[in-house]
């Protein structure tokens, strides 16, 4: 589970991810479903880190929680993952993460022109070389006007992770 955060709340989605994950996904929950019971131990890290992480070959399914900062630049923890991104762009890496499956979140305010830049840049990246995004690109928009209601920032991201459980 791999987070972007300026303000703190992509990081904060991204901890509470993987505590319901260690919670919810236990052996005996797969025993219930007559599966081979399996230990669930998802990491939390920034993005950048993900890129320098030993295992990060071996990983088949991350879960990312980003926003867009300032100008639709990439927040603190993701300047190199936001440059990965968008150097996947260039058709000779059409392959390179195939296999790989991930879902993305993105937090940002629709009162600027740049809300979302940021989470759909990295989308579009994975997407073109090769990884495929499981389920739709989350939402969550912190707009002042928005934050009564369903539509609240915290109330979609709740939806979103419900939906990826």
């Amino acid at each position: 589970v791999l987070y972007g955060s300026q303000t703190g709340n992509s990081e904060q989605a991204a901890e509470d991810f993987c505590q319901v994950m260690k919670e919810k996904y236990t052996p005996s929950y797969f025993r219930t479903l007559n599966l081979l019971p399996i230990t669930v131990q998802p990491t939390c890290l920034q993005l950048d880190d993900f890129l320098d992480y030993q295992h990060a070959a071996y990983t088949k399914t991350i879960v990312i929680f980003v926003s867009s900062y300032g100008v639709g630049q990439a927040p603190i923890g993701s300047y190199k993952f936001r440059s990965f991104a968008e150097e996947l762009f260039n058709n000779k890496y059409a392959t390179l993460l195939k296999g790989l499956r991930y879902a993305i979140c993105g937090l940002g305010d629709s009162n600027y022109t740049t809300y979302l830049v940021n989470p759909t840049t990295i989308d579009k990246g994975l997407t073109a070389a090769g990884a495929t995004r499981i389920g739709d690109m989350g939402k969550a928009d912190a707009n002042a006007k928005k934050q009564l209601g369903n539509d609240a920032q915290d109330k979609v991201i709740a939806r979103w992770k419900e939906e990826l459980y």
